[in-house]
């Protein structure tokens, strides 16, 4: 296996915050060309987390990473289950467009593709000991996240005048539902995060509703708390009313 070189790709868009990696090439280093496997055959798709998928090919008797798409890779590049070295070439690549970034035209900056090439031993990509099995919650338990977040947003579009902080806070829970209904009960800690600063960092009206929210958000990180968002979601006055009072607008308590 040490005599086997893999040439990997990383590409990451700021706009989208998502890192696509890519083994483009094996290569064996000597005369033993029997022993490089086909990348494209045999490959098992697997979710690392709701927001991580990695692509493995057999390999003697093990799994080789040869594919790699991850969403808010900015948030954090390590996911349980990935091997190390690619959660580093993620950071690496990440720090590489955030130094090249033109202040002058943030737009350009945010649409361009930034790249990142490594040849290394295959080794290095080989799937990593998972000593406890991914949790996963129930499927009516997702279902019952999803339709709880998308009852919150829907009372951010029924707001009156609703500031852009708002529709900002509306798009990132959106995000954060997208990512719990496609994630097979999977955490979605990374887009988690993501919500949780938009939400920290945002100028809304109501102080009392933006820590209820943040707290909503907070218990979404781990699927034994998923439950106590739901009831948060269907009971806390903040969150079901769309209706905003002077004080709660002052910041009153």
């Amino acid at each position: 296996m040490e005599f086997v070189k893999a040439l990997l790709t990383l590409r990451y868009r700021p706009l989208s915050d998502t890192v696509i990696a890519s083994v483009d090439a094996l290569e064996a280093e000597n005369s033993e060309t029997s022993s490089v496997p086909d990348i494209n055959a045999g490959v098992v798709r697997e979710r690392l987390d709701a927001d991580t998928t990695a692509e493995w090919i057999p390999f003697r008797d093990s799994q080789v990473l040869v594919g790699l798409e991850q969403m808010h890779a900015s948030v954090r590049s390590y996911v349980d289950g990935m091997p190390p070295v690619v959660a580093q070439f993620v950071t690496d690549l990440i720090e590489l467009a955030r130094d090249s970034e033109d202040v002058s035209d943030s737009t350009s900056s945010l649409l361009k593709t930034h790249e990142l090439k490594r040849r290394v031993d295959v080794s290095m990509l080989l799937r990593p000991v998972q000593l406890q099995p991914k949790r996963r919650a129930s499927r009516a338990t997702s279902k019952g996240v999803e339709a709880a977040l998308h009852q919150v947003i829907e009372n951010y579009e029924n707001l009156p005048r609703p500031s852009i902080d708002e529709k900002s806070v509306a798009s990132a829970l959106r995000d954060l539902a997208m990512s719990i209904s496609d994630g097979e009960g999977l955490t979605s800690e990374r887009t988690v995060d993501a919500t949780f600063n938009t939400i920290s960092k945002s100028g809304m009206r109501s102080q009392r509703k933006k820590t209820e929210l943040l707290a909503l958000v907070n218990d979404l990180r781990d699927q034994r708390t998923w439950q106590s968002a739901i009831d948060k979601a269907l009971t806390t006055p903040e969150l079901v009313s769309n209706a905003e009072s002077d004080a709660e607008l002052n910041g009153a308590d």
